[in-house]
């Protein structure tokens, strides 16, 4: 025992290094209650240190007491950003890239859902009248009474704002909040709150076999054939939705809203255009706008394959008056944290080793639920005992 506790602390000693680079990054004891802050060696993946919070001043600390850090990388967390730049203005902060597209992603999904209504209605379609209408079945009709309460305060907060009420003000008067508020001021349409479902690719499908007059079993042949693994009752339900919606003589709707997000940020998709029209001939015609997140989206991946010192700065510039509300924030967030993000293009160090390692905790934390204090994960992740 005295062995082994020996050569622990003959390891530990060895850590104990000059490190110039350092990746730095929060861990959770105990999910959105208490977390940690970790410290990673970037040239050689090794644990600096652990802190028992993540908070700035513990942070700034730290960094202060290690005058040898020339370099950092992070998230875009605050208080990490706060933290160095009050230990030393002399650190290079590098944000973490996966981290600036995540944002960027979410900005892309908030925007095209924003745009594209869930059902939409392509252009053209003959509705007959004096057809008779049947009630909703009882599963959906809460749901439906949901999104017209919904729909409903939507329309409230959008009349406030035109009326000149400030965001707080209309937060203040409807009981939401402001980040609720300016989420409802970018919608253009009545939305749906039904879970979206990978099998609603099947619906045109569906549809057209119903149409002609096909039975259950055959249009569960033809489904399995082309793709659908599901239970038989999720089938059921989708094609009774669909005889319904043919019985009311009810205009075809089209849920392409994920559809549209993976072509957008597919890398290997090339011609975006092209594959928008294969959704559907109209889709552009419907929301011509979507060429214009295209073309954002494709401008600000360049910047990481080109690494122009000066490219951020003109992206900036470029796209300073997008008139997309989420697009706005997201050119805010990194105006906000520009050092960051511009290292994060010109530089090739990234936190991607410290994000292994926190990987590697969290399989430690699992295997001692309980019961894993700091020094104990310090030492089982250190010396991987």
């Amino acid at each position: 025992m005295m062995l082994f506790c020996t050569e622990l602390k003959k390891k530990n000693q060895l850590n104990q290094v000059i490190a110039p680079f350092v990746g730095i990054d929060d861990f959770a004891f105990k999910k959105r209650k208490r977390y940690g802050t970790i410290f990673i060696d970037l040239l050689t993946g090794g644990i600096l240190d652990f802190l028992p919070n993540r908070n700035k001043d513990s942070v700034k600390n730290w960094l202060i007491g290690h005058p040898e850090i020339q370099l950092i990388t992070r998230d875009r967390a605050k208080a990490y950003k706060s933290a160095a730049e009050e230990a030393s203005p002399k650190i290079k902060q590098v944000g973490d890239r996966w981290h600036i597209f995540q944002h960027l992603f979410d900005a892309v999904k908030k925007t095209i859902k924003s745009i594209v209504p869930p059902k939409w209605k392509p252009p053209g379609q003959v509705v007959q009248q004096g057809s008779s209408s049947r009630p909703l079945p009882k599963r959906l009709q809460p749901l439906e009474e949901h999104e017209d309460k919904v729909w409903k305060r939507i329309q409230h907060a959008q009349l406030l704002r035109k009326e000149g009420k400030s965001i707080t003000a209309i937060a203040k008067q409807l009981g939401i909040s402001r980040n609720t508020v300016y989420t409802d001021l970018a919608v253009t349409s009545k939305p749906s709150l039904k879970r979206t479902s990978l099998f609603e690719r099947h619906l045109p499908l569906i549809r057209s076999m119903i149409a002609g007059g096909s039975k259950g079993d055959d249009i569960e042949a033809a489904c399995r054939k082309a793709g659908f693994d599901g239970h038989r009752n999720t089938l059921n339900y989708m094609i009774a939705d669909e005889r319904r919606d043919i019985r009311n003589k009810k205009p075809q709707t089209l849920n392409l809203q994920q559809a549209i997000i993976r072509i957008l940020w597919d890398k290997g998709v090339k011609n975006h255009k092209k594959a928008i029209k294969t959704l559907h001939p109209k889709l552009l015609e419907s929301f011509p706008s979507l060429m214009k997140i295209s073309r954002f989206i494709q401008s600000f991946k360049r910047l990481f394959e080109e690494k122009h010192s000066s490219g951020l700065r003109k992206w900036l510039i470029e796209h300073q008056q997008s008139t997309f509300t989420h697009f706005q924030t997201f050119i805010n967030g990194i105006r906000g944290d520009i050092k960051a993000v511009y290292y994060a293009i010109t530089l090739p160090w990234s936190n991607g080793i410290t994000e292994g390692t926190i990987n590697k905790l969290k399989n430690i934390k699992r295997m001692m639920y309980g019961r894993a204090g700091i020094k104990v994960l310090l030492n089982r992740l250190r010396f991987s005992i």
